[in-house]
């Protein structure tokens, strides 16, 4: 809390006024993150409407362009999640929230592309950003998941 008071540059009564604990500082970050990757979502796909294949393309983009921000430090909801244990943590909630969303909206758009297997491929993209997400912060750590050599 003290970081943010000194990098806001608000007075520590009025950042203890707007959030009172760490816990609901880190539920609003994450509320406001989410709220802004689904927009981009939701843009693309009107950007690409009737066209799924398309949309996750330009939303793979997105996702490859914010794992290669200098600053990307993980996947935000999973790092909120891992450093706490309690499952109905405001952060641990937000990040389900974000989870489920993801797995909705890409579920819908891999229906509309395959609806044999578009279920089953909605699941495994709901957690690419995520993986990917944890691998990108790895590498930025200089730190490599078992197997993974350096490049």
């Amino acid at each position: 809390m003290d970081e943010l008071v000194q990098k806001s540059r608000l007075g520590k009564a009025t950042v203890y006024r707007l959030y009172r604990t760490k816990d609901a500082l880190i539920g609003a970050y994450l509320s406001r993150l989410a709220g802004d990757i689904a927009s981009a979502i939701a843009a693309r796909t009107a950007d690409h409407r009737g066209d799924p294949r398309g949309t996750l393309l330009a939303i793979a983009h997105d996702m490859a362009d914010d794992l290669r921000r200098p600053d990307f430090r993980g996947c935000a909801f999973n790092n909120a999640s891992i450093d706490f244990d309690d499952p109905d943590y405001l952060a641990r909630v937000r990040a389900r929230d974000y989870r489920t969303c993801l797995l909705t909206t890409f579920t819908k758009l891999a229906e509309e592309l395959t609806p044999r297997g578009g279920a089953a491929l909605g699941a495994q993209l709901a957690v690419l950003p995520v993986v990917a997400g944890d691998l990108a912060g790895e590498v930025e750590e200089g730190k490599r998941p078992p197997g993974r050599s350096q490049r």
